[in-house]
């Protein structure tokens, strides 16, 4: 019989900071700091990507996020015809499929314009999963496979072992994602990065996405320096231009609609029916061109790392030490001039 003594304490991104450190770093716009991270045989200038989710991230947003020197990924509720149309204008182009034989065939339509593929499954911990990194594997052995969700060490280690390169861990971050409370699943996300990067212990060349639970730059920071090497963001890029959703006007409030892959709506636009509701619809502020949320997350990010006296992303995770925050400590950590006692 389980005792409490055997509970693990799951933390969030706001249940702690990184302590500041004594830096040398001039300034944060010198130039001198290297956000760079290796995805494949590409290097990302800056190691942020919007999440595959289909009122974010088609061919529009993707291209942009290029630009801006990260990365969009494709959601691959459409059509293979329609997703080979749009990864054909990327570079890098990451080819998003499922499990199961109809996702085979997907894969080998979107192939020749896939430089990469991610295998991704709301439980990737699962043996479908595994078995569909091991058929990818054996027809494209000099692929890079992305493969996910995991929130343990012994789901990257699974992953892994089948042919996994890169990692994407999650379980239940999001804002429209509600399987922990539908499932009672899931791990607090900043405890999720830290046990599946264990996988480099003795795989070091294995490249980790935290998805979901980003909220502002200093979670990307905590993220990457709890061992992540890319972040994955689904709301704050949801009420951009670029987005996929259309821009509503109702009463003097401009908004795009967000919701979860699991939601009712997301199940019956792409499945014809919904069952195992475990995502949300709601909407977000339209926020108008990528560009600004995203310049703006980098310029934050440079700073954090100007506190951390990183020059990029590995001395940032050799510099961190993090420290618990109380209640009080979270609200003293957000403006708070006009917040009565």
């Amino acid at each position: 019989m389980m005792s409490d003594s055997q509970f693990k304490l799951g933390l969030a991104f706001d249940d702690v900071l990184l302590e500041p450190r004594y830096s040398e770093i001039e300034s944060r716009f010198s130039g001198d700091i290297d956000l760079s991270s290796l995805m494949g045989n590409y290097l990302i200038k800056f190691p942020i990507i919007s999440a595959n989710m289909d009122t974010t991230t088609e061919y529009e947003l993707a291209l942009k996020m290029q630009e801006l020197g990260g990365l969009g990924i494709i959601h691959r509720f459409m059509t293979p015809e329609k997703q080979y149309s749009m990864l054909s204008g990327l570079c890098p182009a990451v080819g998003c499929i499922g499990t199961g034989l109809e996702e085979q065939k997907r894969w080998l339509y979107i192939k020749p314009v896939s430089h990469m593929v991610l295998i991704d499954v709301a439980h990737g911990h699962h043996k479908s999963v595994i078995d569909q990194i091991r058929w990818v594997r054996e027809g494209s052995p000099e692929i890079c496979i992305i493969a996910g969700n995991v929130a343990t060490e012994d789901g990257a280690y699974d992953l892994v072992e089948a042919g996994a390169n890169i990692i994407k861990n999650g379980v239940g971050p999001g804002s429209v994602c509600d399987t922990r409370r539908q499932t009672g699943c899931g791990v607090p996300q900043l405890s999720a990065i830290i046990d599946v990067c264990k996988i480099k212990k003795y795989r070091p060349e294995i490249k980790i996405i935290a998805d979901g639970g980003i909220r502002f730059a200093g979670d990307c920071i905590k993220a990457i320096a709890a061992g992540a090497d890319f972040v994955m963001i689904g709301n704050l890029f949801a009420g951009t231009t670029e987005a996929v959703g259309k821009i509503y006007r109702e009463n003097n409030f401009v908004y795009k609609i967000y919701r979860g892959l699991s939601s009712r709506e997301s199940q019956l636009s792409w499945k014809g029916f919904a069952k195992s509701i475990e995502g949300e619809l709601t909407r977000v502020p339209y926020k108008g061109p990528v560009k600004e949320i995203f310049d703006d997350l980098i310029a934050s990010m440079l700073s954090g790392m100007s506190y951390q006296n990183a020059l990029n992303l590995a001395q940032l995770r050799e510099n961190a030490v993090f420290i618990r925050q109380t209640s009080a400590g979270l609200i003293e950590s957000s403006p708070h001039a006009l917040r009565s006692r």
